[in-house]
């Protein structure tokens, strides 16, 4: 009990600092995917997290990871600022902000975590995209090639691999240029007069980290188009216009 009204009077000293005014936007809750990265272990690894309504600016939520379950409070502010601490025996700890995506439909968030193992005291960073309530991930194109327009004229190739889904999220490999990333993402659904439907992915490998905010269009000539922003390990930023369409399929011998 002392932990809880702890962790509930941490929260609300939070949420006071965070939040500009009483009450927090709705849009936060959800179903999210991402990525961790142990500054301790190395290891880069999947996560999924789900968060609750609220009609004030702290939310309840659970992640999962390979068998790991974390639920936790987490206070966000207007500007998109947030601090989760964890209600589990790990002492579960992120600072983080949320950036709003496709046009606000979405987010990418990005946190420094802090966390108990057995092992002993793990840190790091997560990156994760909130995933859109309606949309149908097999509509997108199984593997699509393109190419990424760069502000100083150059371009350089991108080819998607499509790897799984479920409802509106998917799973892929990308390689842009010479830095692959496995990436997590979520597809809206389509404008019925376009057939253009909002998509946005990270993905995060040894190589840095890759954002995608952009849409699928469907119908007669079905493409992918969107700004990544590449981070690489250098501390290089490169920010990108794509354009993918399926790629050709072939079968074997031909």
């Amino acid at each position: 009990m002392r932990g809880s009204l702890r962790v509930a009077a941490v929260l609300a000293a939070c949420a006071s600092a965070l939040a500009v005014a009483a009450g927090a936007s709705a849009g936060y809750s959800g179903h999210y995917q991402g990525f961790y990265d142990s500054s301790v272990t190395g290891q880069i690894a999947t996560f999924t997290m789900d968060i609750a309504p609220s009609r004030t600016p702290v939310y309840g939520g659970l992640l999962l990871s390979d068998g790991i379950r974390e639920p936790f409070h987490v206070a966000i502010g207007r500007n998109g600022g947030f601090v989760a601490l964890g209600t589990g025996p790990s002492g579960f700890l992120a600072l983080g902000r949320a950036t709003p995506l496709a046009g606000g439909a979405s987010s990418l968030s990005t946190a420094a975590y802090l966390l108990r193992t057995p092992f002993g005291l793990d840190h790091g960073s997560l990156r994760f995209v909130q995933s859109f309530p309606g949309g149908d991930a097999s509509q997108i194109a199984p593997a699509a090639t393109g190419s990424c327009s760069l502000p100083d004229g150059s371009a350089v190739s991108i080819d998607f691999r499509m790897t799984g889904t479920s409802g509106p999220d998917f799973a892929a490999a990308v390689t842009v240029g010479d830095s692959s990333f496995p990436l997590v993402g979520s597809i809206g659904n389509p404008d019925l007069r376009t057939g253009s439907a909002p998509l946005v992915a990270t993905g995060v490998s040894s190589a840095g980290s890759l954002d995608f905010d952009g849409s699928w269009v469907s119908g007669g000539q079905p493409h992918m188009q969107g700004t990544a922003t590449l981070s690489l390990g250098d501390g290089s930023v490169r920010v990108a216009d794509c354009a993918l369409v399926p790629a050709v399929q072939t079968t074997a011998g031909q």
